[in-house]
């Protein structure tokens, strides 16, 4: 549940984590913010790239449409 497909649009190195921009199937954008290990075997995406998504219920927030989310 809650996983979809996407293909990595692009990927920023950030050091300690890795920012991945993904295009989902119905065409919306999703960013995720992937934290690098230690050991360096992380994972590497390139443009292109088929992935799926997992969106666990414990890390989504439902906001208001027009909302900006920060808090103002």
């Amino acid at each position: 549940p809650n996983r979809l497909p996407a293909v990595v649009q692009r990927t920023v190195y950030l050091g300690s984590a890795t920012s991945v921009t993904l295009r989902l199937a119905d065409g919306s954008t999703v960013q995720a913010l992937v934290q690098n290990s230690l050991e360096g075997d992380d994972p590497t995406w390139s443009a292109g790239s088929s992935v799926t998504v997992h969106l666990p219920p414990f890390a989504l927030r439902v906001l208001a449409s027009g909302s900006t989310g920060d808090g103002a």
